[in-house]
C-alpha cells in the first residue's frame, strides 16, 4: 500500500531535508508545490506532495495547469478517486491524473 509508510516523524524529516527544493524554484512553481504538501488530509499531502517534489522541476507549463487543476477538486474526492474507490470523472481523464497514478504504481480496478 503506497501509504504504509506515512508517518509523522518521516514526513517531518523529509520536510526538513528537502527545503532546497523551494530555493530553486520560480514562484509560480514554489506556490504549487507548498500548495501541493500542504493539503487538507495527511493522505493527500503525501501523494501530491511527493509526486510535485519529484517532477515539479522539469513540467511544462500546460502539465503545471493540469497539476493546479487536480488540486483544485476537494481532497477526499482525490483520494477516492486515487485509490480506485469511486470511478474517475470525466473532467479528471487527463494525463497528469495517469501520471500521479503511474508514479505510485496505483493500478485501478477496471
Amino acid at each position: 500500500e503506497i501509504l504504509s509508510g506515512l508517518v509523522g516523524s518521516e514526513m517531518c524529516i523529509r520536510d526538513r531535508s528537502n527545503m532546497n527544493i523551494y530555493n530553486n524554484l520560480e514562484p509560480k512553481r514554489k506556490r504549487l508545490l507548498f500548495r501541493a504538501r500542504h493539503r487538507g488530509i495527511k493522505e493527500m499531502d503525501y501523494i501530491l506532495g511527493r509526486y510535485a517534489e519529484a517532477n515539479i522541476n522539469n513540467f511544462s507549463d500546460e502539465q503545471l495547469e493540469q497539476l493546479q487543476y487536480i488540486m483544485s477538486f476537494e481532497d477526499r474526492d482525490l483520494f477516492s478517486w486515487f485509490m480506485g474507490e469511486v470511478a474517475i470523472p470525466k473532467e479528471l481523464d487527463i494525463p497528469m491524473f495517469y501520471n500521479i497514478l503511474n508514479f505510485f504504481s496505483i493500478k485501478l480496478p477496471s
